[in-house]
């Protein structure tokens, strides 16, 4: 019933703090309706610890607080009050300081700031006189629980400095920096201090990549000038990016990823065999080799189908539009940027000369994007998937 322990039965009470893992773990990934149900499933088994019942009692005020997010502004005080006291409850039963911190700031964006600043200053004070853990994602949170405590008593110096001190003590940890950046979003906005401060806070961005370049797959790879792209990745701390592997721009940029230290995940519109015999093979050289090696040195392969019959239009537009969704999911868990890097033939002096052209976008309207990128698009013509008619338009949420 609940993936991710690899026990049989985890939800039966024989397995209690697995149980309440996973009904965790729904709720980091927005499964909101799922995470509830596990825990009423699980909150009246007489094999819970007390920890264990901790935990459970603070995911309610957390699904709580995520319901809130959802709720037009005017309409969500009375589910934040009501997250809150669920905190406080809590913190003061089993004197927990995560729960605190969660009630201090709940309390601070209901406008109840002298409660917010008790319960703050209470959280110090817990922090001060225990013992600093010693696992690394522990050792995080303890240090943005301080971090936190001191946004809200309006310590804003402190609280940078602490904060990263925090990612110092995990900075891989992408899935906490972002609870914690959403909290601090939260807090900042109605300190009126805005986000930008958090900027160099957050996680590496994420990228959706592609390209016309078939034409480019023609040239002898060392008379492309490659610099652009590598400029690219590094200008916008790209730190995974999301495509298909055609000859030409995909491997072209997708060999950049890795050279760049970033994590590439392939979606084919198809087998790997299949995509491989039309949109590598056919340009011959070196490509079919590095495609493989790209392949291999992938974080994930993903197929959009692997049904002949589905023409090629639709299964370039299947996986098109997956790899730009993935982008935005893992964007969205790690509270970080995701933009769009598409690559063209720039018309260089001559045949011999091929220009490279980089086209930044963001991959959903009203983001952020640099460069002059237009907004999400899927390539232009590539050999195998013939396409001449525009997509997506400059504006398009993909």
């Amino acid at each position: 019933m609940y993936g991710g322990t690899g026990k049989k039965g985890c939800n039966s009470p024989k397995y209690p703090s697995a149980a309440v893992d996973d009904a965790i773990r729904l709720a980091n990934i927005g499964a909101a309706k799922a995470a509830q149900h596990a825990a009423l499933t699980i909150s009246n088994s007489p094999s819970l610890t007390k920890e264990d019942r901790l935990r459970i009692e603070a995911l309610r005020g957390r699904l709580l607080k995520d319901q809130a997010r959802k709720m037009p502004e005017q309409e969500r005080l009375q589910t934040l009050l009501a997250a809150a006291r669920c905190y406080e409850k809590v913190a003061d039963t089993y004197e927990s300081i995560f729960a605190g911190i969660n009630a201090a700031s709940l309390f601070f964006i209901c406008g109840r700031h002298a409660i917010s600043e008790t319960l703050a200053l209470r959280c110090l004070e817990q922090l001060r006189s225990g013992t600093a853990p010693s696992a690394p994602r522990k050792r995080y949170f303890h240090q943005a629980t301080k971090a936190e405590a001191y946004l809200l008593l309006s310590r804003q110096s402190q609280a940078e400095q602490t904060f990263r001190e925090a990612i110092a003590e995990a900075p891989n940890d992408y899935e906490s920096h972002a609870t914690t950046l959403r909290q601090f979003e939260m807090i900042s906005k109605h300190l009126g201090l805005g986000t930008s401060w958090l900027h160099p806070f957050r996680p590496p961005t994420v990228c959706h990549f592609a390209g016309s370049l078939a034409a480019l797959a023609h040239y002898d790879a060392g008379k492309v000038p490659l610099q652009g792209i590598a400029a690219t990745l590094a200008a916008n701390r790209i730190g995974s990016g999301y495509g298909a592997l055609a000859a030409g721009a995909d491997i072209l940029i997708a060999e950049a990823l890795l050279a760049h230290g970033a994590a590439l995940h392939v979606i084919l519109p198809c087998t790997a065999e299949l995509f491989k015999s039309i949109s590598v093979d056919p340009f011959g050289g070196d490509w079919p080799a590095r495609f493989d090696h790209c392949l291999a040195s992938a974080a994930s392969v993903r197929f959009a189908t692997d049904d002949r019959s589905l023409s090629c239009h639709r299964a370039l537009d299947l996986a098109s539009t997956m790899a730009m969704g993935m982008a935005i999911e893992e964007a969205d868990l790690h509270c970080t940027k995701a933009l769009q890097i598409t690559a063209a033939a720039g018309g260089g002096a001559g045949a011999a000369d091929p220009r490279l052209s980089i086209d930044m976008g963001c991959c959903r309207a009203g983001e952020f994007s640099s460069g002059v990128g237009t907004g999400p698009r899927r390539p232009a013509a590539r050999r195998g998937y013939p396409r001449t008619e525009p997509v997506y338009g400059g504006n398009a949420v993909c």
